[in-house]
């Protein structure tokens, strides 16, 4: 699955922290450390393979339990309309 931001938000970086709102109802979404960098990798469309590999090498985390973290991370952003998702082809 391809991941990438949706068109209809806006979004800033402060502090180490995304700041992200949804254009069609102006609520403000706040993102973590970790949460912000899942964000900024996902500014270009990035596959979700290639999100896990670079994500383990920059943090020192299983692999079983980052993916199943990084799932649930995704698609709680994908239900508050942050993020678009693809299938491969």
């Amino acid at each position: 699955m391809n991941i990438q931001h949706s068109e209809n938000i806006a979004w800033r970086i402060i502090d180490g922290q995304a700041y992200i709102v949804t254009v069609n109802d102006s609520k403000l979404h706040l993102l973590n450390e970790i949460g912000t960098r899942i964000w900024q990798l996902i500014e270009r469309k990035i596959d979700f393979e290639n999100l896990v590999k670079k994500l383990l090498s920059e943090y020192d985390v299983e692999s079983e339990k980052l993916r199943a973290d990084l799932k649930e991370f995704i698609e709680e952003l994908k239900t508050k309309g942050l993020i678009k998702i693809e299938d491969n082809k």
